[in-house]
């Protein structure tokens, strides 16, 4: 992909085109790269809190419970309760670093449609990406259903 944009260069702008191209592709890899760690670093703080937060929650609900539980219990107790802790954090885990962000740039890429383009096109994105949301789920429970 480099290697077609520097031979479209005209050769009359010479070397400092093709450098400047070169160190702009190269800024551009390295303010990605660190924006993701940056961004990355921010919801695992978040991920963290939540999480040490609902687990304390569910900890102090377990200690509240009666005596005869406690007593009743058995292994499986512990390792469902262990469980469901750890699936409640792989879901937070998941929709804070994927699809709360991914939201947040679909509204803000809605806005610079309406901005700039007028706000037929940001509900024109809007209407097609509800269409296609509704679409993937309603075909996704077909699957499953027929595959069960």
């Amino acid at each position: 992909m480099l290697k077609l944009a520097v031979n479209a260069l005209p050769v009359a702008n010479g070397l400092h085109t093709v450098t400047g191209a070169i160190l702009g592709y190269g800024f551009c890899r390295v303010a990605s790269s660190t924006l993701n760690e940056i961004r990355a670093s921010i919801v695992m703080n978040m991920n963290m809190n939540v999480i040490r937060s609902l687990s304390y929650k569910l900890f102090e609900h377990i200690l509240s419970l009666d005596l005869s539980f406690h007593r009743s219990g058995t292994r499986n107790t512990l390792y469902a309760t262990s469980r469901a802790v750890r699936n409640l954090e792989a879901g937070l885990r998941f929709m804070i670093s994927h699809l709360v962000p991914t939201f947040i740039e679909f509204v803000m890429l809605g806005g610079l449609l309406s901005v700039y383009c007028g706000v037929k096109y940001a509900l024109d994105i809007f209407i097609t990406v509800g269409i296609y949301t509704c679409f993937t789920k309603w075909y996704s429970n077909v699957i499953f259903v027929l595959e069960w």
